[in-house]
């Protein structure tokens, strides 16, 4: 097929009066090159006569180009325009949008089977036993949404811009939103208790049919997705020829499904799906197997331990479901070790995280040496200078030398408990006052009771979205000091130089550069890039062992353990306490005759 190529695109440089050198694609040695890497044969002879014709130029400020455009032979309805015109910055953010946000999803869909077991049970819906109507709850509204963004994507195919790629990236992250209201639609309708009656209620089987059409729906949606992702990528390839940098291989569709279910479902998919099934096994486990002679309840210790277990061992599971190998021997293999020897910090190995090109980042995993890794992309080893490589893995450090992802979870536990029962309570208080001012009847005392535990939960989660954000963005502050710090400590400097913070400076302009996100760009957990980097420069001049960021976080660990503090006494009665306390038992009147 490649020689087939070469042929037409000879055929087409003699009628033409051209040469095939014309081409321009000097770092290839042959279309064969770019066969292997998987682009599309009839793409690759369109572009590439385009090229023959026109050369290199820039279609956005060449009129006479672009109504000649419309004269090429297109094979297929999927490539009406050339590569040129495509917004390569937006193309690589369209393509990582679905896995970055399928995590989040992924939790919230754990989260709604638990929550609906704590306070809906085994009441039935409104489905009722009504087979029909449950599989029409639970299918058509999904389907709706397949068909939409089938249709987007055909549409931005037909003639891609800059417009139609970000309206299809906005409408992709809509249609997500409503796939998770079409989930909790299944909840509220009883769909889940109408499985349990149906087919039994057996350890995840019920929770496995309940999310199939949502995981089928989403499977679809990258279905549908996977010619617009390599329309972009082929055009970010021919991008990264022009500028002499390498090109990474087109993945297949069934390598992009995979890749998808690989990094965005399965982890954490798996991890959550163990969690649940040791919960629900313990829940269905007789009182007497779970009861001491002495009369304690063990279903607790062993829900936190099974809890932890998985937690310790999750490291393992992305080591096995990702794309990850040991990084080769090297010199930078040599020096990324030396980094961690020289903080102390035990890591089983240093992976090199393969992402087709897809993403260039660094990211810790594990809460004991013996089970953490650290990864690292193959964007990130290939493009960036040892230099921003070096910095990228002292901020990863941090992460585990600051223990991190320990004040993480301790914090989020605690903020989740305190917020939830105290805004109960509140919630709750005002309700039951309501009640008593207006007299309510028994239906108008049970709406406001409802209505009062959905607000409480609401501001609850609003609540904590806004304080681990916060303190999570923090926390990158300080990785980001600490790769500073040791950048200065290296060059032997007594404070921080300007040099010392410009390596860690210019290694996220550089994440960003090949992330292709605007450095303006916020992030709920990481802050943006701008942010990050002006924070950085006020860092000069400052010793490298007394940074302003470390008394933050000094500070704020106390907040956490008094905030563990509060949440185990609230848990352990404390919220009792305070109900008593707001509504004081009305004393009972003796009358003496």
């Amino acid at each position: 097929m490649g020689k087939n190529v070469v042929q037409i695109l000879t055929n087409c440089s003699r009628k033409l009066g051209l040469g095939i050198g014309d081409l321009g694609l000097a770092k290839l040695d042959s279309c064969m090159m770019l066969m292997s890497l998987g682009f599309e044969p009839a793409n690759l002879v369109c572009v590439l006569i385009w090229r023959l014709v026109f050369g290199n130029f820039d279609l956005h400020t060449t009129r006479q180009a672009k109504r000649g455009m419309h004269l090429l032979p297109t094979p297929y309805s999927l490539l009406p325009t050339p590569y040129s015109l495509l917004p390569t910055p937006q193309a690589e953010h369209a393509c990582s949008s679905y896995t970055n946000a399928m995590h989040m999803i992924t939790i919230i869909l754990a989260m709604g089977l638990l929550l609906h077991d704590a306070f809906v049970g085994m009441d039935m819906g409104p489905v009722g036993n009504n087979a029909a109507y449950a599989l029409a709850v639970m299918i058509l509204p999904k389907a709706l949404l397949v068909l939409l963004y089938h249709r987007l994507c055909q549409q931005a195919l037909k003639r891609p811009s800059k417009k139609k790629l970000k309206r299809l990236d906005r409408v992709g992250a809509a249609l997500r939103l409503l796939l998770l209201a079409c989930y909790g639609m299944d909840l509220a309708a009883g769909c889940l208790t109408w499985l349990r009656v149906t087919v039994g209620d057996w350890i995840l089987l019920d929770e496995a049919l309940l999310l199939t059409p949502t995981i089928v729906t989403q499977l679809l949606f990258w279905r549908v997705y996977y010619p617009v992702d390599r329309k972009l990528r082929e055009a970010m390839a021919f991008n990264a020829i022009d500028n002499d940098e390498p090109v990474a291989p087109i993945w297949t569709r069934r390598q992009y499904l995979l890749a998808q279910i690989r990094h965005s479902l399965l982890i954490p998919g798996v991890p959550l799906l163990i969690l649940l099934a040791w919960t629900e096994t313990l829940n269905m486990t007789p009182d007497a197997y779970l009861t001491l002679p002495n009369g304690y309840d063990l279903q607790t210790p062993l829900s936190l331990l099974g809890t932890a277990i998985v937690f310790l061992f999750t490291p393992v599971m992305i080591r096995v479901l990702w794309d990850t190998q040991a990084l080769p021997a090297s010199p930078m293999r040599s020096r990324l070790l030396q980094l961690c020897k020289q903080y102390r910090v035990g890591v089983r190995e240093i992976l090199h995280w393969k992402t087709f090109g897809g993403m260039a980042n660094g990211a810790v995993i594990g809460f004991v040496g013996p089970l953490r890794y650290i990864l690292l992309t193959d964007v990130l080893l290939a493009r960036m200078t040892p230099g921003c490589v070096e910095a990228v893995m002292a901020h990863e450090i941090a992460h585990v030398k600051k223990k991190h992802m320990f004040w993480m979870i301790a914090g989020a536990g605690a903020m989740l408990v305190i917020y939830e029962l105290l805004f109960g309570v509140m919630i709750w208080y005002a309700g039951s006052k309501l009640v008593d001012w207006v007299d309510a009847s028994e239906d108008l005392q049970s709406t406001i009771d409802s209505a009062s535990l959905v607000i409480s939960l609401l501001m609850a989660v609003i609540a904590w979205l806004l304080s681990f954000g916060w303190l999570s963005r923090r926390m990158e502050r300080q990785a980001d000091s600490f790769a500073v710090a040791h950048m200065a400590k290296t060059h032997g400097h007594e404070r921080i130089e300007p040099e010392d913070a410009y390596a860690m400076i210019q290694a996220l302009e550089e994440v960003a550069a090949l992330n292709h996100v605007r450095p303006e760009k916020k992030s709920w957990r990481h802050g943006s890039i701008r942010w990050r980097q002006d924070y950085l420069k006020t860092l000069v001049t400052r010793c490298p062992n007394q940074l302003p960021i470390d008394r933050l976080m000094r500070g704020l660990c106390i907040l956490i353990v008094l905030g563990v503090l509060l949440s185990s006494w609230l848990l352990m009665g404390g919220i009792d306490r305070i109900e008593n306390y707001l509504t004081p038992a009305t004393p009972v009147k003796v009358y003496i005759i």
